[in-house]
Order: C-alpha cells, then structure tokens, then sequence
C-alpha cells in the first residue's frame, strides 16, 4: 500500500493539499475487505 512518506517531494511542494487528501484515499483502501 501507498504511503503520505512515498509521494515525491514535487507533489508535496506543488500542492500541500494532495498529502492530506491522499492519506485519507490511503486510509480508505485499507479499510476495505
């Protein structure tokens, strides 16, 4: 599974925003059965 610290340091700098909003897609996934 994809990790906030597997994002490249770009995504991170061009919009802070994808980081949080991924985590919570992240989190989602691994709720599934």
């Amino acid at each position: 599974m994809l990790n906030h610290s597997a994002l490249p340091c770009v995504q991170d700098r061009k919009g802070t925003w994808l980081r949080p909003m991924t985590e919570q897609a992240v989190d989602a996934l691994g709720r599934l059965p």
